[in-house]
Formats: structure tokens, C-alpha cells, sequence
């Protein structure tokens, strides 16, 4: 057990750095510099023993290795940091046809958080590191002949994140975040037939990234 809490260190480490960062920006004024919001696509790694087992089982075929959403985010920028918050959901689904009847496997979750990014701005292109702390919740679906069967887990998440703003015009930006997802939960058990399968919160976390489209914009 205590390894399991030790393994987080390195990453509260971090996050305590970039909140840091902001409160030693806020230090020299917290006059607001600008800000933006808008929607994104999500894209994140994922891979588990457990899930690729009851596919199997299902008659389907293994899940695929990465899920694909949506999201949004909004911030206000001040001297060197930005502030705001971030959202998204993802799934990935796999079905097939049993005589003549469709079955399907779907892992779906949603998260959302605070944002803080420490900024470094070079004119129309600004680097930011940071992290989102949040929550949400992810989800098993199997549909079959007699019905559909569910199972859900809420989580607790860090997102340490780098990112890329290149502000094409006055009111809006090209946006990439890259990071890495890490829920905090129990894992998630799934009961079909007369079986167990798990879906671990270590598994439901992985690198991501958002491409997207930020309208607003930074004073000059």
C-alpha cells in the first residue's frame, strides 16, 4: 500500500511546482491579460487485460487502442500563468453481428477540472506547462440479447500537461495539450454471465491529447 501512495509523489511534486509558478506570478499583480475558451478533440491511449477478456467472452472484437471524444476549456490569462478549467469525454466501442443480432462492448468515461498552466509567451506562439485536478467517471456497456448490462466507478484525477497556443488572428488560437491522465479510484468490476471482469483506474489513464480551437485572445 505504501508503494502504491509513493508512486504519486513525483506527480503531486510537480503539480506543487506549477501552482508555485502561478502564486509567484500573482506576486507581481494579478491584472487579467486576456482569455479564450472553445471545444477540442480528445485523444487518449488505453489498453486492459480485463476488457480485452470479456470481449471474448461477448463475441466481439478486441477494443481498440486508443479513445477518441470531446471536451472544452476556458482561462484567463495573467502575468505568467493561466487559470481556468477543462472537460472532456471519451469511448471506445466494438461490436459485431451473432446470428443476426448485434452485440457490443462500449468503455466510455468524462472528467473534469481545475486548470493551472504556467505560461512563456514569444509573440503569436506561447508554451505552457501545468496540470488539471478534477474528477469524473468511467463506465462499461454490454448490449446483448437480453439487454443492456452497465457498470460504473467515479474517479479523482491529475493531468499533467504541456501545451501550445499559437494565436492565428486577434480573437483566435490553435490549441494542443499533451499529457498524461491519471485517475485515482477502486477498480471498476463488471459481472457478465457468471464471471468477474476488472477494469483497473491505472488502465482508464494514459497519455492524451487535445487538438482545438480557442476564441479569445491576449492583450498585447
Amino acid at each position: 500500500m505504501r508503494t502504491q501512495h509513493l508512486r504519486w509523489a513525483p506527480v503531486l511534486c510537480a503539480c506543487t511546482m506549477v501552482l508555485c509558478c502561478v502564486a509567484n506570478a500573482y506576486a507581481d499583480g494579478t491584472e487579467v491579460y486576456g482569455g479564450g475558451g472553445g471545444p477540442f478533440l480528445h485523444f487518449q491511449t488505453f489498453s486492459s487485460k480485463g476488457m480485452d477478456q470479456l470481449a471474448r467472452v461477448v463475441g466481439v472484437p478486441a477494443l481498440g487502442s486508443y479513445l477518441r471524444g470531446a471536451g472544452g476549456a476556458g482561462y484567463a490569462y495573467f502575468r505568467h500563468s493561466r487559470i481556468g478549467g477543462l472537460g472532456a469525454g471519451a469511448s471506445l466501442r466494438s461490436s459485431a453481428l451473432i446470428n443476426g443480432k448485434e452485440r457490443s462492448l462500449e468503455v466510455s468515461f468524462g472528467y473534469g477540472g481545475f486548470l493551472a498552466e504556467y505560461v512563456n509567451r514569444r509573440g503569436r506562439l506561447t508554451t505552457s506547462v501545468g496540470c488539471v485536478i478534477g474528477g469524473g467517471g468511467y463506465e462499461v456497456e454490454v448490449k446483448d440479447e437480453s439487454g443492456s448490462h452497465k457498470a460504473d466507478k467515479g474517479f479523482f484525477c491529475l493531468e499533467p500537461c504541456v501545451g501550445l497556443h499559437l494565436q492565428l488572428v486577434e480573437f483566435a488560437a490553435l490549441q494542443a495539450w499533451a499529457g498524461y491522465l491519471l485517475p485515482v479510484s477502486e477498480d471498476l468490476t463488471f459481472r457478465y454471465g457468471s464471471s468477474l471482469y476488472r477494469l483497473t483506474a491505472g488502465e482508464m489513464g494514459g497519455l492524451s491529447l487535445k487538438l482545438g480551437v480557442i476564441f479569445g485572445g491576449q492583450a498585447p
